[in-house]
């Protein structure tokens, strides 16, 4: 049972990182100009291309460093201080790949994995709480994406459209 209940928790990254963040951010991206991507409302808000580094940077850290034993290469101040411009193909590979290699390594984890704790940023947490952190920190800066990408181009994103809700 608990083995079914941390391949459900890996199912749920591929799904709500995957499968639904990075499509709704691809469509963002497929409906903006490279201006728009880089535009900061004022200094206490982020870029569209800002929240996208900084989501891949925690990807990075989290998952890759963190549960693969990769360098700690993340340097997130940066991740904030980019003032663009940024180039869409490239936003979108780099969200892509990072996506897709923890999404491997997650799948990868043994039970030991999941509950091991280990230190991150500053916190003491154990795979199942990184995983899950990460799901919602993604989640959390999708919906940025799309509000702002909404009030710049008062277009609907249509991210159910063809759906029976």
């Amino acid at each position: 049972m608990e083995q079914l209940c941390l391949n459900t928790l890996a199912a749920e990254y591929e799904l709500r990182v995957i499968k639904e963040s990075v499509f709704r951010i691809t469509r963002c991206l497929e409906l903006l100009s490279e201006k728009q991507i880089a535009f900061r409302m004022n200094d206490q808000c982020n870029s569209i291309g800002n929240l996208i580094l900084h989501l891949c940077g925690n990807v990075y850290q989290y998952i890759q460093t963190t549960l693969d034993n990769k360098e700690d290469i993340r340097n997130r101040n940066l991740e904030f201080e980019h003032p663009g411009p940024f180039i869409k193909h490239e936003l979108e590979k780099l969200l892509h790949d990072i996506t897709h290699e923890s999404n491997e390594i997650i799948k990868g984890l043994n039970f030991v994995d999941w509950y091991e704790v280990k230190y991150v940023q500053c916190f003491d947490m154990t795979g199942i709480q990184i995983v899950i952190h990460v799901i919602e920190h993604f989640s959390y800066h999708t919906g940025q994406i799309a509000l702002l990408t909404k009030i710049y181009t008062q277009k609907d994103l249509g991210f159910y459209s063809g759906m029976s809700l």
